[in-house]
């Protein structure tokens, strides 16, 4: 049976609004220690293809009104999506062997495109392992004493480092 792919935009049905807006956030909030390949990228989009009422230049707008346009780019194109997770993850990269450890021993297959994700109009893979919800990735990840991430963020970077969607 071949797997179906779903497009990075599909993972905002798993985000609460205001987990969303957060994500978004954390990432401009913290664009000067993204790598520069990163911080790079994520300027040149937001100056092309982010738009702030009042503002030529999106990067010089309050950070709010800034993340608030973002928000409205990341609910609706996979490309966006990719590059505010490849920031986002960035920030937590010091969990990421530890994450991974976690999942595979939850049963996960780790996907082979993520999370490099070269199409992001097809990158996720649908379908936890059973019976893992967001509860016992939770409780799972908190096994390692050196995961301090809330519920959303390990399931978010649950999804993003194995390429599926729960």
């Amino acid at each position: 049976m071949t797997q179906e792919y779903k497009a990075m935009i599909g993972l905002n049905v798993y985000l609460e609004p205001q987990f969303r807006k957060d994500v978004v956030e954390k990432v401009y909030s913290n664009i000067s220690v993204l790598s520069d390949d990163l911080r790079h990228e994520l300027i040149k989009i937001t100056k092309e293809e982010i738009n702030v009422s009042g503002f030529r230049n999106p990067m010089l707008a309050p950070n709010a009104l800034l993340v608030k346009s973002a928000v409205v780019k990341f609910e609706k194109e996979s490309k966006f999506v990719k590059l505010i997770m490849q920031a986002w993850s960035f920030l937590y990269k010091e969990f990421h062997s530890g994450l991974i450890d976690t999942l595979k021993t939850l049963g996960f297959e780790i996907s082979e495109t993520g999370p490099d994700y070269t199409d992001p109009e097809n990158a996720f893979m649908v379908g936890w392992p059973e019976p893992v919800d967001y509860e016992k990735l939770h409780e799972a990840c908190h096994q390692d004493p050196k995961n301090t991430l809330n519920s959303d963020e390990n399931a978010l970077l649950s999804i993003w480092l194995s390429g599926i969607l729960p």
